[in-house]
């Protein structure tokens, strides 16, 4: 994704130019198997981990005009895990789309019509980049 307009203004935060919207953060996104456990009674609730990625993930957003991005979007999701063992890219893209759509981001993910997944390692920084735009 990219394009002539994309430039990083810093290492880690957002950045937003002609509908395009770039997220950085340092730690990688629970995966879809630890994001919903049962209880006793058979309620689903969300797991203390992924309470967790919602508010540290909220920090790594600005407030923005929730009008910015409607439409149809093409969402691009880069981990870079710290470790070699297996990660199914997919169970982890489901918290982000929910967490893009909880702070009001993206107003639903069925808005998205292109994702695109990619896992990388780097050994000792975790890190997901996101980059949304309209297509």
């Amino acid at each position: 994704m990219g394009g002539p307009f994309a430039c990083r203004a810093t290492t880690l935060g957002i950045m937003v130019i002609f509908k395009y919207m770039k997220i950085e953060f340092p730690f990688s996104p629970p995966s879809l198997n630890n994001l919903f456990p049962t209880s006793r009674s058979g309620l689903r609730f969300k797991s203390k981990r992924y309470k967790e990625f919602i508010e540290m993930f909220g920090q790594y957003i600005p407030e923005i005009d929730p009008k910015l991005l409607e439409g149809d979007l093409r969402v691009e999701i880069n981990f870079y895990f710290k470790d070699k063992r297996r990660h199914d890219i997919d169970n982890f893209s489901k918290a982000i789309l929910d967490t893009l759509v909880h702070y009001g981001i993206i107003g639903d993910d069925n808005q998205i019509t292109v994702l695109h997944l990619e896992k990388y390692y780097q050994k000792n920084d975790p890190l997901t980049v996101i980059e949304i735009a309209m297509i």
